[in-house]
């Protein structure tokens, strides 16, 4: 599953846009936008464990949870070998526009394969809207599932 794993997990790229260009703002404000910018380039950078640890002082900073900062929290747990966690983060955001519906479908499913639990994974991927960009890859992996639960 560890091959599976590494060959579908391809974050793509954060990038936030800055919010405190206004010299008048509350200076929360500005460090807020400040740490976010760094959590962006961390994660860009693959220093998933840093990028946590950046998300994690902006929502306590904010003291609100920023679902797209979340979303990339999410992903980052997951690249830093913490599936559950990724998994139980995923839950906490509040996507009313379902701007990352079919993304979190995707990284919980990868979550749920770095745990090995293959059904969960499946229903996840399942869950993917065919007009996502994520479908097609979502299929190919599912069919990659009957190969790793055989051999066990």
């Amino acid at each position: 599953h560890e091959e599976l794993f590494a060959e579908y997990f391809e974050p793509e790229s954060a990038s936030f846009s800055s919010k405190s260009n206004n010299t008048n703002q509350n200076q929360k404000y500005i460090t807020a936008d400040s740490i976010l910018q760094l959590a962006e380039y961390s994660f860009n950078k693959n220093s998933f464990e840093q990028s946590i640890q950046l998300f994690n002082a902006y929502h306590e900073l904010l003291d609100t949870l920023n679902p797209e900062a979340q979303y990339f929290k999410s992903v980052a747990l997951l690249g830093n070998r913490q599936p559950v966690n990724a998994i139980n983060n995923f839950n906490l955001i509040n996507d009313e526009k379902d701007v990352f519906e079919n993304d979190i479908h995707w990284y919980k499913g990868l979550s749920y394969l770095a745990d090995q639990r293959f059904a969960q994974a499946r229903e996840e991927i399942q869950n993917i809207n065919k007009n996502s960009v994520r479908y097609k890859l979502g299929q190919n992996l599912i069919k990659q599932f009957s190969n790793l639960t055989s051999e066990q």
